[in-house]
């Protein structure tokens, strides 16, 4: 499945993973809820994936593949 896929590379990406950490308090401190943390987790998610040149090969390769089929 190419979310985990793209997880996977995230979570062996050590900033990445810092950064998630920062997130997660940040929405803590702000005291979103739980509906306004997941559609913040999305853009979040977007940002790590936009960083990551390994997280983009993997997102380019799947939807040229689903372009061609």
């Amino acid at each position: 499945m190419i979310g985990q896929q793209i997880i996977n590379i995230l979570n062996k990406d050590e900033e990445a993973m810092e950064l998630l950490t920062t997130f997660n308090e940040a929405c803590e401190r702000q005291g979103l809820t739980p509906t306004e943390v997941e559609e913040a987790r999305t853009t979040f998610i977007t940002i790590m994936i936009a960083r990551s040149p390994e997280a983009m090969e993997v997102m380019a390769r799947d939807a040229y593949e689903g372009f061609r089929a």
